[in-house]
This record gives C-alpha cells, structure tokens and sequence, in this order.
C-alpha cells in the first residue's frame, strides 16, 4: 500500500528515504486517522467564501489573463461553447461542473501567492505555503518557485430543485499520463473537498523498485481536506477523479501543489525561467527507439504536441506501407508521419520543432509544404 503517515512524522529523513533512487516515490500524509468511508461536509459558508476569495484573487491579478489557465475537464464544454474564462469559473453566483487550473509564479505570483495562502485553509496545512517540516528539515530540501492550483466544481445546478435519485458521474481529469520533470516529487495539499489518484507505476519504476510490482495493477489513493499526497509524477502514471455524488455536502474540490528537490541547492528556492504554461500534451505510452514511427497521419491521435527548440520527434514522409513501430523509410508518394528523432522515456513529452525553426523548409526538397501543412495539425 501507498506509505501513511500523520503530518507531525514528516521529517527530511523520511523524504529521503521514501524518494530515494530504489525507493516507492509516493508518500500520503494525513490530516488525522486514516480517511473513513464517510463523506466530507464542507460549510455552504466557507464554500462560497473560498471561491469568492479564488475568484478575487485572479480579478485583482496584474495579469489581464492568466496564460497558464487550462481546463482540465470542462463537462459543461461536450457542445462547441467557448471553455470558462477564469472570472466565470471561479465566479460562486455561477454554477459549474468543471475541472481548472493555473499556475502562480514569476512576477504576478509574488503578489498572488501571499492572498493565496491567506484563504481558508484546513488547520493542519502550513500557511507558509511551505511542506510541514520544522525548519531546519526545511533547510535541507529545495522547493520551486511555482504554485499549481486545481479547481474542481460540481454545484447542483439549481438549489432548490430536488436532487436526483441517480448520483452525477465522477468529474474527471486529464487522460491517465506522466510527467516530463527533473525534480524529486510534487507535494499537493488538498485545501477542500476530495480527490482520488488511480496510479500504476511506470516500467522504470518497476526496475528500481521491487516493491512497486505490488501496485502493478494500479492503485488508488483518496486525498482528504488537510491531507498532503507526495509523489514522483514522471515515474508514476496517473490520472484523477473527484467523487461528485456528495454535491450537495461538498461540491468542490481545490488543492495546490509544488515542486521539491531531495538535498539539493540547499535552502534556495528554486526560480522558474522561463515561466512554465500549463498546456496538454502527447506522452510516449513506452520507451521509444531513435528512428521508430510512432504514428502516422491515418492514425493520428487526439492530443496536442508541444513545440520544443530541441525536440525528440520530426515529421517526414513514409511509404505507403509503412506503419506504427517500424523504421523510417523514404519514398515517394507516402504517409506523413512522426518519428522520434533520439530515444524517448516511457512518459516523455512528444516534442516536434518550434515553428519559426523550420521557416525556409520549403526552399528544401519538395514535400517540405506538405510537412508544414500537417504539423499545422498539432
């Protein structure tokens, strides 16, 4: 099972322990028992008051926009209506079913941050923004500078309509995946509500770790207001759900999260340059080999990939014949595809060229248009 430990065991020698390189990378800290089976009521007050605070936090911003906003699942967007603005979503005078997030940093977050953390927060979370460590374990670890918030709302639609006997489906976020990232592990704090992690460990993680073989199959771990979830994300695959059929109890679910480095830099917060965006993104679903197809334009799947100045994959042109998994083959009149130009983790992001690299291309041989137009699709 996934480590469970009370907040006031959190020490730097536990954390180094448990992300060590042969170690499980996953740790649940718990704001009390371990979680009970009964739901979690939140205070129709302190509802409405976080998410007035969040909605005055991104309205008062410097920002005109927060360039990092995703939607991670906005149920409301199945139609062609344009995906929440942050004002809207976080606005309490307006029902949602969604799941957003941002990121808090650079020269806005040194303004944000501070009123970020001054909202309602579950007692056993520090208001520091900090792991709950006494400080001179503190001293010993490296956080970065960044703050992912997660939003998830599921108000009734109208309060004073009777609820339904059927309980709403789970609000779902993105598609199971890992992360690209050099760091140790992320820690969430759950500020309100509840989220549930379906994780199953990577094939690297089931090379150095003999314990994981246990969790092989996947596990699941429910993340309760107060509790902390550290885990390693680029070893992990994994996905989350929020319980919806508690609405009327708690119809929301908000954490916030960070970045650490295992005794490294020591002291030093690390600063993000330049800024991360929060933007989707195609995983390699295995270990991928320098020259392999990895898909071609008939089988192109849903996804965006990212832009890279130094990339791992390249669009060129295969025989008719060939597929997915096979080897770069010229030849005229075939397939677009997309290859991996080096050797790709298990997990990584599939990055092609930023556009303005390949500017000019069409001066090159012919079929360089074509590739343009098609890389047009990502």
């Amino acid at each position: 099972m996934c480590s469970f430990v009370p907040h006031e065991k959190l020490t730097s020698e536990l954390l180094s322990k448990s992300f060590s390189a042969s170690s499980l990378r996953l740790l649940h800290i718990s704001a009390a028992a371990p979680p009970s089976a009964k739901k979690q009521k939140l205070d129709p007050s302190r509802f409405r008051s976080l998410l007035a605070g969040l909605h005055s936090l991104v309205q008062g911003s410097s920002l005109p926009s927060l360039p990092s906003w995703t939607v991670e699942n906005d149920a409301n967007n199945a139609s062609a209506s344009p995906a929440p603005s942050p004002a809207s979503f976080l606005d309490p005078s307006l029902p949602q079913r969604g799941y957003c997030s941002w990121i808090i940093q650079g020269s806005s977050g040194a303004d944000m941050l501070p009123s970020f953390l001054k909202l309602p927060l579950p007692a056993q979370l520090p208001t520091d923004g900090q792991l709950p460590l006494e400080p001179s374990d503190r001293d010993k670890l490296t956080q970065t500078e960044p703050v992912w918030v997660f939003v998830g709302r599921f108000d009734e639609p109208h309060s004073d309509e009777p609820h339904s006997s059927s309980s709403p489906p789970p609000l779902v976020g993105r598609p199971e995946h890992t992360d690209s990232v050099s760091h140790d592990f992320t820690w969430h704090a759950q500020m309100a509500g509840a989220k549930t992690w379906h994780i199953r460990p990577t094939d690297e993680l089931l090379q150095s770790c003999p314990a994981a073989k246990e969790h092989e199959a996947g596990l699941e771990v429910t993340v309760r207001a107060g509790d902390l979830l550290l885990i390693d994300t680029r070893l992990w695959w994994h996905r989350t759900t929020m319980d919806t059929a508690g609405a009327a109890e708690c119809p929301l679910s908000v954490s916030y999260a960070r970045d650490v480095f295992v005794e490294k830099q020591q002291g030093v917060c690390v600063p993000c340059e330049p800024e991360f965006t929060n933007v989707d993104g195609m995983y390699a679903p295995h270990d991928i080999g320098e020259g392999e197809i990895i898909f071609t334009e008939k089988d192109l799947p849903d996804g965006e990939m990212q832009r890279s100045a130094k990339p791992n994959c390249e669009v060129v042109e295969v025989e008719e014949e060939e597929g997915c998994g096979g080897e770069e083959s010229e030849g005229e009149g075939g397939n677009m595809a997309v290859v991996a130009i080096r050797d790709i983790k298990e997990g990584e992001f599939l990055t092609i060229a930023d556009s303005d690299d390949e500017e000019g291309d069409s001066d090159d041989e012919g079929g360089a248009e074509g590739e343009d137009d098609w890389e047009n699709e990502f």
